[in-house]
């Protein structure tokens, strides 16, 4: 599909009907909140289009602090659309893409408003009646593993945790 200013998408080829026509593609949902300071903060979220509204919440929190993460390996669709969980991506503080500010906001203060960004997410996603928070599971990778572990030793609301590659003996 190709865009150009405000036409119609438009299809260039059709590689992938066959695969299309037996899945059920996950939707995705963008998401903002503003956190006390006044910072905006967005997180992604992932959900098969036949699940309930209330489910299991998978927190991605991704790595590569300022240069530019933005959930790439935070991301497993098929595997977490097969299992029935929210995945949800925020990107907090110290993310990239979102300009120099807000990709410095993190630098000597590792799991401090980064972490509280990341929480509310998680805490948004709940009120807004999209995941059970007597149900969540934290994962990340690199700097996103050494969140994870602050995570589960800093908070009781996450039931499991799998860090990878995690940045924890400083």
């Amino acid at each position: 599909m190709t865009r150009s200013g405000d036409a119609e998408p438009v299809q260039l080829t059709h590689l992938h009907d066959e695969f299309l026509a037996e899945v059920d593609l996950a939707a995705a949902e963008r998401a903002r909140i503003t956190r006390p300071d006044g910072t905006e903060v967005e997180y992604f979220t992932l959900l098969p289009r036949r699940s309930p509204r209330r489910f299991p919440v998978h927190l991605g929190v991704h790595g590569a602090r300022r240069t530019g993460g933005q959930g790439r390996r935070t991301w497993d669709p098929p595997d977490n659309c097969r299992r029935r969980l929210r995945r949800t991506a925020p990107q907090s503080r110290g993310s990239g893409g979102y300009g120099q500010e807000f990709a410095s906001a993190c630098t000597g203060d590792w799991a401090g408003a980064d972490f509280e960004d990341i929480l509310a997410c998680c805490d948004d996603l709940v009120e807004r009646g999209l995941g059970d928070g007597d149900r969540m599971f934290v994962s990340g990778y690199s700097y996103g593993g050494f969140m994870t572990g602050w995570a589960v030793g800093h908070s009781h609301r996450f039931l499991a945790a799998t860090s990878g590659a995690a940045v924890i003996d400083l």
